[in-house]
């Protein structure tokens, strides 16, 4: 569910591309390659170069760090590979947090959001409770938060 939305969402903003050039481009769709394609202010449409440049970036980055995690993770101490199971959380929080400093509205969405997953995850299962929360909370937003307030 998602990546489809993710998939709108970029799709919306890239230049017209033929149908087998965007089901390719769909391929490279990642968390991190989202935020970036569109959180980039100086980007209005993005172009298919730039998305797939984007995406093969992620994706060899992705690559060489997990082949330097498994020759590393044998050297380095317990405390340390312990600790770097937080640093996806504090990847996505640096992403969030220059957005949520210039608009008090999509801030407003993400404690929104925060607050509806942790009531869910009460009485459902984590994965469940994310989707709605993260699907609810982001129709909501979209009644009260414009382009301009993304830019």
């Amino acid at each position: 569910m998602r990546h489809i939305i993710m998939s709108t969402c970029i799709m919306e903003k890239m230049e017209k591309t033929s149908l087998p050039i965007r089901l390719l481009l769909s391929f490279g769709i990642t968390d991190e390659v989202f935020a970036m394609s569109m959180t980039d202010k100086k980007i209005n449409k993005l172009t298919p170069a730039f998305f797939a440049g984007l995406s093969l970036f992620s994706y060899l980055s992705w690559n060489v760090g997990s082949a330097l995690g498994i020759l590393f993770s044998s050297i380095l101490p317990s405390i340390v590979s312990k600790s770097l199971g937080v640093s996806l959380y504090a990847m996505f929080i640096g992403l969030l947090v220059p957005n949520t400093k210039k608009s008090i509205r999509l801030l407003c969405v993400v404690i929104m959001t925060m607050v509806v997953n942790w009531v869910l995850n009460q009485f459902l299962s984590s994965s469940l409770s994310i989707l709605i929360s993260t699907l609810g909370c982001a129709l909501i937003g979209m009644c009260f938060i414009s382009k301009e307030d993304l830019q």
